[in-house]
Parts: structure tokens; C-alpha cells; sequence
């Protein structure tokens, strides 16, 4: 999994590429952005990304290439799945509903349902003002939408059903042998 939460620029109105800002105005490193045809260009090989930023998801339409955003970019570099949003989000109720996500990753629920219970344990606690879908409904998951983590109680059920099978053709194994 790759995690990144920092600012983003869609690039919807201006000729740049989408791109991440790596570091702030003030550093003087020449190249402080990692645009989104930089992104396709890595092997990332990861099972999800995660875009805690700002317009992640959003970017230009171009005819018959389709939208170029930076979840694009990873998706294209390889990364099975990833999270972004749609629009502008606040940065203390984005790192709550991410907490909130991974959690739900960790009990072995799909990307979309752990998205989802996220939203609504957001909702259960915010204050009313908060509750518009502007604070909570930006976020999306694109591409595989497969649970990240098996829980232990499924790896306990196929390995004790492999054990039985196991035991069960040994048994049948021995009374062939001995008769």
C-alpha cells in the first residue's frame, strides 16, 4: 500500500499535468511536483493507493484518451487500486475517514464497503454543519475493489478444512493399503 496526503492540483484550467506537491514554495529544489505521466512511467506493483489530497480524482477530459488525474497516472503505473477524491477536502475529517478506512481494510472488507462504513462512522459523530455530503462524499475507490487483508478466522477455516482433507485422505490411503 501506498499512502500519500499532501496537496494536489487537478490542473482542470491551466496547461500543466496533474500533479502531487512534493514540497512547499519555499524549498529550492527545482522540481518539487510528481506529475501524473511521471507516475505511469513506475513499476509500482501495489495492491492500493491512497490519495489523501485534494482534487485527486479530478482532472482534464481529453477526446477519446479520457480523464487525465492523478489516480489515472497510478492506476496506469501500476497500482490495482486507488483512492482519491473529487474535490476539495479538509484535512482533519480526511485523516479521520482514512483511520477509519483502514481499520475497516484491516477487519477484511472490500475497498468500497470500507469506504463506505468510513463515511457513515463519519456521519454518526460529526456535528450537523458537517454532515453535507461537501465534508464526507469526495472520496472514491477506483479499480479493484477486493479486500486487502484476509481476517485470521478465515485463515483458521481453510487451513482447519485443509487439515480435515488432509486427515480424511490419509485414512482412506490406509484402509486401501491394509486391504
Amino acid at each position: 500500500m501506498i499512502h500519500f496526503a499532501l496537496h494536489a492540483n487537478a490542473s482542470t484550467e491551466s496547461l500543466d499535468a496533474p500533479h502531487l506537491v512534493l514540497f512547499p514554495d519555499e524549498d529550492s529544489l527545482p522540481d518539487r511536483y510528481l506529475f501524473d505521466y511521471e507516475i505511469e512511467s513506475l513499476d509500482l506493483n501495489s495492491k492500493l493507493v491512497v490519495l489523501n489530497t485534494c482534487e485527486s480524482g479530478e482532472g482534464r477530459l481529453y477526446d477519446g484518451e479520457g480523464l487525465f488525474s492523478i489516480s489515472r497516472g497510478f492506476v496506469l503505473g501500476g497500482a490495482d487500486a486507488v483512492l482519491h477524491t473529487q474535490w476539495p477536502i479538509d484535512d482533519r475529517i480526511g485523516k479521520n475517514m482514512i483511520l477509519s478506512f483502514y481499520k475497516a481494510l484491516e477487519r477484511g472488507e472490500s475497498k468500497s464497503k470500507a469506504l463506505r462504513k468510513a463515511q457513515r462512522a463519519y456521519l454518526e459523530s460529526a456535528y450537523p454543519h458537517f454532515r453535507h455530503p461537501y465534508y464526507w462524499a469526495a472520496y472514491q475507490v477506483l479499480g479493484d475493489d477486493s479486500p486487502l487483508f484476509v481476517p485470521w478466522p478465515v485463515y483458521g477455516s481453510v487451513g482447519g478444512g485443509l487439515l480435515a482433507m488432509v486427515g480424511l485422505w490419509m485414512v482412506l490411503r490406509r484402509r486401501k493399503t491394509a486391504g
